[in-house]
């Protein structure tokens, strides 16, 4: 049997994920191995435990990245897939914490698209967020006014 110390070596990122089960909290861990030649291509080994998968899988890119960014996609689409609403330990209900990245494969045009709508709700969200905290602000300098009036 490996040594912990050895198998942690074969792994450049790990997360770890929580559910309820019928009541009883179930964990996942997500694993992820550096990229490694396979003939033209990249691959990366992939592994989420308690998800359905039962060994690991390699993921192939063209480079180094791409094989990176499709392993984050493998992760995602395993915990959906599963059938269990998994989330992040650190994240909040129906977080999985692993961001969808933009496909690049289906054209530059598609791309740009999903991404002008990324952009359009990321600048909606901030200005909102924004507006709502010196909305907050001035509300509190009014009140201190008023306290220091009375």
């Amino acid at each position: 049997m490996a040594s912990r110390r050895a198998e942690a070596g074969q792994w450049i990122c790990t997360r770890r994920f929580t559910a309820e089960v019928n009541g009883k909290r179930r964990f996942a861990i997500a694993k992820i191995g550096p990229p490694v030649k396979s003939g033209r291509d990249w691959a990366c080994k992939l592994f989420v435990s308690n998800a359905g998968m039962k060994e690991p899988m390699l993921v192939y890119g063209v480079d180094q990245m791409q094989a990176i960014l499709l392993a984050f996609e493998g992760v995602l689409t395993t915990l959906r897939n599963s059938g269990i609403e998994w989330r992040w330990i650190h994240g909040e209900k129906g977080d999985i914490g692993v961001p969808r990245f933009v496909p690049s494969g289906f054209g530059r045009r598609f791309a740009s698209r999903l991404e002008s709508i990324i952009d359009a709700e990321t600048n909606k969200f901030a200005a909102n967020a924004e507006r709502r905290h010196y909305n907050r602000l001035a509300k509190n300098r009014s009140r201190a006014r008023r306290s220091k009036s009375q």
